[in-house]
């Protein structure tokens, strides 16, 4: 399934660089492309927002769920496939799925454009502009996506275009919302647009985008409206927060499957990527809009225990 397309040059890049991977810098570079995983963008974008600054991390997630529903309907409109697909010199060193066959283009997705390229801009990008340190700036803005760019095709896992492609769409998203000043307004056009999406897209990833972005938004209004918690100063509470946000996501994570059975889950129906979405907007509302209504009571367990 896909379709199958590329440059001569990208396959010559991809093969070189493979034939320069040690073992160690196979781990190395598997490290660094964790840093585009979504659990990487949980643990930022939650600390920001929990602990240090929470309008950046509000900006940041909108950014991040917002590029998420575009690119990942890219990817599923080309339906690229992934360069080991058809290039036997290409080695797939970690593919995006350990449970389906690493040639299985429903476990493993599409290629283009790089979601962990599009993550890079949307997190460490806007968190780089809005850093005052140049060096800062330029390890964020320039570096860090570029170091988890070639992780990928390192990985053997994208084409350089997917990686180009993921920093042009990311930036043109960032733009496009950025101005737009009426949050709500915001809010809604990006669900319309996910729920665009649903006719088309099947893929788990894009109905866990679509979930998220139902709870971010929803969440959002009700924290500001209900709660409005503080950042704190404290570091050590800023951690102690990030560690509890991140915590709760795995159980809830956890718990919220358990009435559906495995098979349910992978099935690829309609039902199952429906009860996906509903896991993972209940998820995102309790983390971002009820989990810090328990913050005041956190800080001071902990201000007394450290």
């Amino acid at each position: 399934m896909g379709n199958a397309f590329w440059f001569s040059w990208e396959v010559d890049f991809i093969v070189f660089l493979q034939s320069k991977i040690t073992s160690i810098l196979q781990k190395i570079f598997e490290f660094i492309t964790f840093f585009g995983d979504v659990y990487a963008m949980i643990i930022i974008i939650g600390f920001l927002y929990w602990g240090y600054k929470k309008e950046l991390g509000k900006k940041i997630a909108t950014y991040a769920v917002s590029a998420l529903i575009v690119s990942i309907s890219l990817n599923n409109i080309v339906m690229r496939r992934r360069p080991y697909f058809d290039h036997k010199d290409i080695k797939c060193l970690k593919p995006r799925s350990s449970e389906g066959d690493i040639y299985d283009t429903v476990a493993q997705g599409y290629s283009f454009p790089s979601g962990h390229s599009v993550d890079s801009v949307t997190t460490y990008g806007v968190l780089g502009v809005n850093t005052k340190s140049k060096l800062l700036k330029t390890i964020l803005i320039v570096i860090v996506p570029i170091v988890i760019g070639l992780s990928r095709l390192a990985l053997g896992v994208h084409y350089p275009t997917d990686i180009l492609a993921g920093w042009a769409i990311a930036s043109l998203v960032v733009f496009v919302v950025s101005k737009i000043k009426n949050k709500k307004a915001l809010y809604l056009g990006v669900l319309l647009l996910g729920i665009i999406g649903c006719f088309f897209n099947r893929s788990d990833d894009y109905f866990s985008a679509l979930g998220i972005a139902f709870g971010f938004f929803s969440a959002f209004i009700f924290e500001e409206k209900y709660v409005n918690f503080t950042n704190t100063k404290n570091v050590m509470n800023m951690i102690i927060r990030t560690i509890g946000g991140v915590m709760l996501f795995v159980i809830l994570d956890t718990v919220l499957k358990l009435p559906f059975s495995s098979e349910f889950l992978t099935s690829g129906t309609m039902a199952s990527f429906l009860v996906r979405t509903a896991r993972y907007a209940i998820a995102s509302f309790a983390l971002i809009g009820i989990y810090p209504m328990c913050f005041k009571t956190i800080d001071k367990i902990f201000s007394k225990t450290i």
